[in-house]
């Protein structure tokens, strides 16, 4: 299989999927919008559920390489937390989020494939959490447990909320006052004293 033929379709299919809708789209569409033949897409694809679940895969796959990128950059756990929640934000704000929801109706595969990228988040949320408690930066009487699922609530509410959404990418200033409410639930007071991010 060419590769890089293969990835050119699964973008295409994904820009229109986002445009159009899962359940909107035909083989003949997608063929239109890639500007090729249905015949060159089954090359590569048996059939539509086998190009839903490659889209999906690619989508979720491409995510976490993102996240990983971030964890693993020399800056400090703020930087690295903000610009996480920034990716993640990015997952439902370019319809990818409700994308991946919509495939898993029509490829069980992509259910197994969100699975394994849910697991993945929660790998990197529980490593930077216990970079924030080593450094002694994060509150101490909150168990690594507590402060996975508050953030993790956080992050799922945001995806399913479309008016929370629109309010914290519409309105700086509620933006700016929500996030550092929300971070100092979890930092020590200390550090949110000398912290001078979202608007300070």
């Amino acid at each position: 299989m060419n590769k890089k033929a293969s990835n050119i379709l699964k973008k295409m299919t994904i820009e229109l999927l986002v445009e159009t809708g899962v359940d909107k789209v035909s083989m003949d569409q997608i063929a239109q919008y890639c500007k090729t033949s249905k015949a060159t897409i089954y090359k590569y694809f048996e059939d539509k559920s086998n190009l839903y679940y490659a889209v999906g895969k690619y989508v979720m796959e491409e995510k976490v390489k993102e996240y990983k990128s971030i964890v693993s950059e020399d800056v400090n756990l703020i930087n690295k937390l903000e610009n996480y929640i920034s990716a993640v934000s990015q997952f439902s704000d370019c319809g990818y989020f409700k994308l991946c929801n919509h495939l898993i109706k029509h490829n069980v595969g992509v259910k197994k494939v969100y699975e394994e990228y849910k697991r993945a988040n929660q790998s990197i949320i529980i490593e930077l959490i216990r970079d924030g408690l080593d450094q002694n930066i994060l509150k101490h009487d909150l168990s690594e447990e507590m402060i996975f699922s508050y953030i993790n609530m956080g992050i799922q509410y945001y995806q399913f909320n479309d008016v929370y959404r629109f309010r914290m990418n519409n309105d700086v200033n509620y933006q700016e006052k929500y996030m550092r409410f929300l971070l100092s639930n979890i930092f020590t007071d200390q550090f949110m004293e000398e912290y001078r991010g979202y608007g300070q």
